[in-house]
């Protein structure tokens, strides 16, 4: 279960294009935060996806991506282009194909590689999926995990939520702002469909009541979760800004602020997993690009899970910074799993004590949305520098808050601990 939102000039206080994203994943499904350079092939290589080879571009473009550590493809991203993407599951009437063909992450991922423009970028999906499929497990664990998806594609120009049924699609361009989640959001309001979808509905069909499937829909909370960032996005139209993306990607409701997240529900953006049933998902990344008018990419990623208990860090294109490769149990060189320790600590503790840790810090976290005026247009060397050294003072921070937690008794809540008990044995997370 995801979030992914936009917005354009019109809602932003500087011209910029704003994109945000929440990945929930498995609990314990590590995310990498990586940077591939770009690259020139020679003729006729062949490129190993997730499940399929397929033939490999002459040329990939630089990209930033934030993707779970056993895939190929990503769950959001930019290229050194500004192009930036992200899915969303699609829970539909129509199944999904059994036969493996290139999962939603995998098709985002060619698109960053492969494209110039978010236009170029929808092409090279549509493309992509006509000839392939989408198909293939999408989970860690849970092999029987499958969807179709849903995109957010944006550049400097402007932004396209684009949506896959099966092999078919529909795309709508973008105005003012828009939210995807585990919905189908497009009605009959598309601006361009495939020639299967128009060649199996006469007319205008309204996609929505068509294909949406009830059941995933409804138990995700995903519309309640659209309607939340939709809502917010409009009460901060003209003044929004990449911390008030970070605002929303945080949110836990309306009336939600100290509530343990254990009380919370699946309907919010924030997500906590609680249970291995009905509240599984849990958010394990998140990211923030800003694409300004002059043409600056700027992006922010937590690395980390829990985008209430994380610090979105500031990283540049054209830095050799380091790539957090992580894999499925505790590594104490990774930032993903360095977390770890400090935020299924916290979920072991009051609600206080988290409000506590949240208030430090948004405080902390103030550097980082003042220096970066100041960095944003200075030098590439002096970009990798405040980013390496964000990134330090981030787990500094993170440390100091671990050892604050030793002296902090626990409070815990049976089944809750038990569920985050047993995940941190299996992954071999040292707790204090």
């Amino acid at each position: 279960m995801c979030d992914t939102l936009v917005a354009m000039q019109n809602y932003t206080s500087d011209g910029s294009i704003l994109f945000g994203k929440n990945s929930d994943r498995e609990p314990d499904e590590a995310h990498e935060v990586v940077r591939f350079p770009a690259v020139d092939y020679p003729p006729n290589q062949r490129l190993q996806t997730t499940y399929l080879s397929i033939p490999q571009a002459r040329h990939t473009f630089e990209v930033i991506l934030a993707k779970p550590f056993w895939m190929w493809g990503c769950e959001m991203g930019v290229n050194e282009n500004g192009v930036v993407v992200g899915n969303e599951a699609m829970f539909l009437k129509i199944r999904v194909e059994k036969k493996p063909g290139l999962i939603g992450m995998d098709l985002m991922r060619l698109a960053l590689e492969r494209s110039e423009t978010a236009e170029e970028g929808i092409r090279v999906i549509t493309n992509l999926l006509e000839t392939y499929g989408q198909g293939g497990a999408c989970g860690y664990r849970d092999k029987k995990f499958t969807y179709h998806n849903s995109f957010l594609i944006a550049d400097f120009t402007g932004a396209y939520v684009l949506e896959t049924f099966g092999r078919e699609w529909a795309v709508k361009k973008v105005t003012g702002a828009y939210s995807i989640s585990n919905c189908t959001t497009l009605k009959d309001d598309y601006d361009e469909i495939s020639q299967g979808l128009q060649k199996s509905n006469s007319g205008r069909v309204n996609l929505k009541k068509h294909y949406e499937g009830f059941f995933y829909t409804y138990f995700s909370g995903a519309k309640k979760r659209r309607s939340r960032s939709m809502e917010m996005m409009a009460q901060k139209k003209g003044s929004l800004t990449p911390k008030r993306i970070a605002q929303i990607l945080r949110d836990h409701g309306e009336h939600a602020i100290g509530v343990h997240p254990a009380d919370l529900s699946n309907a919010t953006l924030c997500m906590h997993a609680a249970d291995p049933i009905i509240r599984k998902s849990q958010t394990v990344g998140s990211l923030i690009v800003q694409l300004t008018p002059d043409r600056r990419i700027n992006v922010f990623a937590t690395g980390t899970s829990a985008a209430c208990l994380s610090i979105f860090k500031p990283i540049f294109f054209g830095c050799s910074w380091n790539n957090d490769r992580v894999g499925d149990s505790y590594w104490a060189d990774s930032l993903w799993w360095q977390h770890e320790t400090l935020h299924r600590s916290l979920l072991n503790r009051s609600s206080k004590t988290i409000l506590d840790f949240w208030t430090e810090r948004t405080e902390f976290e103030e550097s980082l949305w003042k220096g970066m005026s100041k960095f944003e247009t200075g030098s590439v060397f002096d970009q990798c520098l405040f980013s390496k050294e964000f990134f330090k003072k981030s787990h500094l921070f993170e440390s100091q808050w671990i050892k604050k937690l030793n002296a902090i008794a626990p409070q815990r809540r049976f089944f809750y601990s038990t569920y985050w008990g047993k995940l941190s044995r299996r992954n071999g997370v040292p707790m204090v």
